[in-house]
């Protein structure tokens, strides 16, 4: 009797079957160990991250924390495990998370801000950023919440912001776009704007239209870094239409952002021309006048018709001893009547003072002592008149009026 035939195709299969399963095995054990590692190292990473990761399910309540998180509240993992934020927060600080999760259930997004809460160490700054999981149907099954604590940076942005506003000139930060970005408190209280007003606008509808082309000038050779420390002089105009002289300084650009702080000089500018003013009264004035020292009794400067009068040029007069200017007989009288401006306020005498050419005029002096906040006399203002002629003509009228009455008498 023989044997039956034996089924070599059906021996094959099996074969390929088993090496398709011992395969299959050890890509399971692979991808088992892959996954085992993946959550380790998740593990590892969570445990030791200063951040914060919570999980949390669609009905708001914690289903796994890590430890920073833990240590943040001061509880242990189990303690907050199936809470809401109502049981673990104040009241004020729970009433900022429903509303998030609300949102992101609703609209399907991440969410991304600042928070400033309490914990267990007190109240501190963070960066909260909360996104939705999802199932392979497209269902949100969490919420992820990721906080990182920005305390430290938050504080130097506070500083900053303070230190910012205490700064009585005018600080910004401008864009390359022409706008403002940034301005501090010394803006608004000086022109006039409020903060957003300042910002809406591209800065340049703020300056003086004769400034325009030297600013947009000066504004550009900066940006293209043709010139470093940017100073210049330009008006801007407040809010009651008036314009202000700002003195500009910047600091460098970085990625078309410039760092700036101007000065309102409107006072020194007005200043400055009433100095013009004055300066060109006492430079064009017809009467003499000079400014002298206490300290020294020297002539610390005068003009061109008190030189005149003495037939000098001015350089030579500056410098001068004030008694070098009159006649000897004269010179304790002039220095008395000195003394007694400096200590009355004012004086008005009579005195001959020398010509280059070593002649005598007659002069009309009116001394003014000024003072400082100390009540020390600062410098001496003497106007000067020749009244020689004067004098001349009252002598020949005294002299008339003795020979009519001489004449009257004989009659």
């Amino acid at each position: 009797m023989s044997e039956p035939p034996l089924n070599y195709s059906s021996e094959e299969e099996l074969f390929k079957l088993r090496r398709a399963l011992d395969e299959a095995n050890r890509r399971a054990e692979s991808l088992q160990t892959e996954l085992d590692e993946q959550r380790s190292f998740t593990e590892a990473l969570l445990g030791t991250t200063p951040d914060f990761f919570v999980l949390k399910d669609t009905d708001f309540r914690y289903r796994r924390v890590n430890e920073a998180f833990c240590r943040f509240m001061g509880k242990r993992a189990e303690e907050i495990i199936g809470k809401t934020n109502e049981e673990l927060f104040s009241a004020e600080d729970a009433a900022l998370y429903p509303g998030w999760d609300a949102e992101i259930l609703k609209n399907r997004k991440p969410l991304e801000g600042n928070w400033h809460i309490v914990g267990s160490q007190g109240r501190f700054w963070c960066r909260v950023k909360k996104m939705p999981l999802f199932d392979a149907a497209g269902q949100i099954t969490a919420i992820l919440c990721i906080v990182r604590d920005i305390s430290p940076i938050k504080k130097e942005e506070i500083e900053f912001e303070r230190l910012f506003n205490l700064m009585p000139d005018m600080a910004c930060i401008a864009s390359s776009s022409g706008y403002f970005t940034k301005v501090n408190k010394a803006w608004t209280q000086m022109l006039g704007y409020s903060e957003q007003e300042l910002l809406a606008v591209p800065y340049i509808n703020f300056i003086h239209p004769d400034d325009l082309a030297a600013t947009k000038a000066k504004v550009s050779r900066k940006y293209s870094g043709q010139e470093g420390t940017l100073n210049f002089v330009n008006r801007y105009r407040a809010s009651d239409g008036s314009y202000h002289w700002f003195e500009w300084n910047s600091a460098s650009i970085e990625e078309g952002v410039l760092y700036a702080g101007a000065r309102d000089i409107t006072e020194r500018i007005e200043q400055g021309r009433q100095i013009r003013l004055w300066a060109d009264a006492f430079r064009l004035c017809a009467h003499g006048i000079a400014i002298g020292l206490p300290e020294t009794n020297q002539v610390l400067a005068c003009n061109e018709a008190f030189a005149r009068l003495c037939g000098r040029s001015v350089s030579e007069i500056e410098g001068a001893g004030i008694e070098s200017l009159y006649v000897p007989e004269d010179r304790e009288t002039v220095m008395s009547n000195i003394r007694t401006v400096d200590r009355s306020g004012f004086v008005s005498y009579q005195a001959r003072m020398f010509l280059a050419d070593s002649s005598t005029f007659f002069a009309q002096m009116d001394v003014v002592s000024v003072r400082g906040d100390d009540g020390k006399p600062m410098y001496r203002v003497v106007t000067v008149q020749d009244i020689t002629e004067r004098l001349k003509s009252q002598l020949a009228l005294r002299k008339s009026e003795a020979r009519c009455r001489s004449v009257v008498q004989s009659a």
